[in-house]
């Protein structure tokens, strides 16, 4: 029983952290799609900063 426990929690919470940079890259990406729509120079420099 203790086994399963142990294996079990850590795999919950990693799926709960993929899940949650999966909505932040969501958000992040809407945010910097909205920002080179109004801000093309802005959006090409943000590129060339990440990239």
């Amino acid at each position: 029983g203790n086994n399963e426990n142990d294996y079990d929690v850590p795999w919950t919470v990693e799926e709960n952290l993929n899940q949650l940079v999966k909505v932040l890259e969501k958000n992040f990406f809407y945010k910097f799609l909205l920002i080179i729509k109004h801000y093309p120079n802005v959006g090409s420099r943000t590129l060339k900063g990440y990239f």
